[in-house]
């Protein structure tokens, strides 16, 4: 099986744990309506993604010897020296962040109030931070480091950053319609089937331009930073900023091309393709100043 390439490899992977969990998740509701006594309020659809998002993550870091990693510095982590790349990436990203959030404020596209209870929205902005953090780190290690290190080990490294972005910016639409009826042995697959249904409205493509934009960035900050500490940290500043923010943050105006088409309208509007593009050229010019000072430092 080693002879076999890493896409290959890959695939048999992800195909094992997206068939073990859309067999088991029927399962795992069940056992969670009947510990909460029914009383829980997690839609079917929402227990398969974060089982699959677990099982997916084990199956990684379980086989990453058999994908090809020798080590944790192979995907870009376990390099000392550039673990302060993590908060400088914070910082980019929450600035061009509150850059753009400032525009938007000041043209009425976005206001500001508290949404829930005081209690509710604490436990809300803490809960985005955990998910921030989380999401920023394990889709990096998944995308810039496992997908595009594999890649690179075969193809060319523009086709590799190609179609690492590519099936990145997919994977975010991925989206599958609300459970209807009960739950039943079928519900996983049903659940699978309707996750591709998005792809076929032609209104998701402005998202899309946001995401390969954002694929871009991470993918130049993985490759040129030498490790993948930075673009975490961007990741990491850019989901804190959509999901803490959203607490005391809403989007009063009809969507539109300039600041969203479609949820979440930061990604999907050319506002937001501007603020990760200065991002972008933030990132460069900081690296091109630690490329210059290396040979004194």
């Amino acid at each position: 099986m080693r002879s076999v390439p890493f896409a290959g490899r890959l695939l048999v992977l992800l195909a094992a744990v997206v068939g073990a969990t859309t067999l088991a998740v029927p399962g795992v509701w069940w056992a969670l309506d009947a510990l909460s006594g029914g009383t829980h309020r997690f839609s079917f659809p929402r227990v398969y993604d974060r089982v699959l998002e677990v099982a997916a993550a084990v199956a990684l870091i379980r086989c990453r010897h058999w994908l090809g990693f020798s080590s944790w510095r192979d995907v870009g982590l376990g390099v000392p020296a550039r673990r302060r790349d993590l908060w400088i990436g914070c910082a980019v990203a929450l600035a061009g962040m509150v850059a753009l959030v400032g525009a938007m404020y000041g043209t009425g596209a976005l206001r500001f109030f508290w949404r829930y209870p005081f209690e509710k929205g604490i436990q809300k902005a803490l809960l985005g931070t955990v998910a921030a953090i989380l999401v920023g780190t394990g889709e990096e290690l998944l995308f810039r480091g496992i997908l595009l290190g594999g890649l690179m080990q075969h193809l060319r490294r523009g086709a590799a950053v190609a179609w690492t972005t590519a099936i990145y910016a997919v994977v975010h639409f991925l989206r599958g319609g609300k459970q209807s009826g009960a739950v039943g042995l079928a519900s996983g697959v049903e659940r699978l089937a309707s996750a591709f249904a998005p792809l076929a409205d032609w209104a998701i493509l402005p998202g899309l331009v946001g995401f390969v934009l954002l694929g871009l960035v991470l993918a130049y900050a993985r490759l040129r930073s030498g490790a993948l500490y930075l673009a975490i940290g961007l990741h990491i500043g850019w989901v804190f900023t959509l999901r803490a923010g959203r607490v005391i943050m809403d989007f009063p105006l009809e969507p539109g091309l300039l600041w969203g088409a479609r949820r979440p309208p930061i990604v999907s509007g050319i506002a937001g393709w501007a603020a990760i593009v200065a991002t972008f050229l933030a990132v460069a010019w900081l690296l091109r100043r630690r490329a210059l000072a290396a040979p004194s430092g």
